[in-house]
């Protein structure tokens, strides 16, 4: 059974803004046999196959290459889909709680994700039905780099799980990303969650639909310039060393009295309310990815202006809220300068 349709609303990610740069290819891959066709097309438009969709089904791919006529184009996959007349239907989404709507959904590693996976179109049941509707491969993979986003996951990635889905339904599942490192302050990558066509039954054919989701580390901070629990006359330049730190952010310090030690039982007063936010030198993060920095203070004497023990706190607000990412406490012993003249009596 052959059949044309028509493809609607090519769009592609809103990180592909400049459109100068860009040319859009849409191939289509005929699953059994070798039909294959790839056609020029507009960032948004409309049209019919190029091809008759066999029974088997055809495999859609929309790709954007930037600077198409230069010595070294660069080709991002924008979206596959799968059409056929004995497929099965599925969709996959990732959302987190991340605002984030510019390209691949996002989260910090302690963070969870959100996956929806839909699947209609089996008949697990039906003993005449073809091999190819029974059931749906599910494939998890997971990258080490968030650089990996715009190449292939099957060839980028490690897996993580596969396994059969033989229902029609929507399974909602919240949890963490599964990053195959140990250090979540250096950690990040990509998961990629495919469903694949099975048109024998069992080996993995044609992409239903596939979502990707990218997972940032936790940012950290270091001092110069000052040291744990020393005793300092004078405040010295203290500089704030900042990795990591998630996109859409503001990172700065509090400055406060040290906080006594909390009572068993009794909830610890928040660092990111406590003290004095202190403005001469904020890190903002306008950005996609994680990005390094300094903060400078070369004088907070007019915060710290009685003597006693201090901290200093590093606080981070991103979409999760407000995060301490590091603090240091000392002691202010400022110098007192005694002034007299001695007299002598005879």
């Amino acid at each position: 059974m052959n059949k044309t349709i028509c493809l609607l609303s090519l769009l592609s990610t809103a990180a592909l803004q400049a459109q100068e740069n860009y040319r859009f290819y849409l191939d289509q891959q005929n699953i059994i046999g070798d039909g294959f066709v790839r056609t020029v097309v507009e960032r948004e438009s409309s049209a019919t196959s190029a091809l008759a969709i066999p029974e088997g089904g055809s495999e859609f791919t929309l790709w954007a290459v930037e600077e198409p006529d230069g010595p070294a184009p660069v080709w991002t996959r924008i979206e596959s889909q799968t059409v056929g007349a004995v497929l099965p239907r599925g969709e996959v989404t990732i959302t987190s709680l991340d605002p984030f709507s510019d390209g691949i959904p996002r989260t910090r590693i302690d963070q969870p994700f959100t996956i929806e996976i839909t699947v209609g179109g089996l008949e697990p049941n039906n003993p005449e039905a073809p091999e190819g509707i029974q059931r749906v491969l599910l494939d998890n993979r997971v990258s080490s780099s968030f650089e990996t986003a715009d190449t292939n996951p099957e060839t980028t990635s490690t897996i993580v799980s596969q396994g059969f889905i033989e229902e029609n339904g929507t399974e909602v599942t919240t949890r963490l990303g599964n990053l195959p490192g140990e250090d979540p302050f250096s950690e990040s990558g990509i998961e990629t969650i495919t469903l694949h066509a099975l048109p024998d039954g069992q080996t993995a054919g044609a992409i239903l639909d596939q979502a990707q989701g990218l997972i940032l580390p936790l940012a950290s901070s270091s001092f110069d310039g000052i040291s744990e629990d020393q005793v300092y006359a004078s405040i010295p330049q203290i500089d704030v060393e900042l990795t990591n730190v998630y996109p859409d952010s503001e990172t700065f310090i509090r400055v406060f009295p040290t906080l006594p030690t909390p009572i068993p039982g009794e909830p610890e007063l928040d660092p990111c309310l406590q003290g004095t936010k202190i403005t001469q030198s904020t890190l903002i993060v306008n950005d996609v990815v994680p990005r390094d920095g300094t903060l400078t203070f070369p004088n907070l004497g007019n915060q710290i202006n009685a003597p006693g023990d201090w901290t200093i706190a590093v606080v981070t607000v991103t979409p999760f809220g407000c995060d301490l990412i590091g603090s240091i406490s000392f002691t202010f012993e400022p110098l007192i300068s005694v002034r007299g003249n001695i007299q002598t009596l005879n």
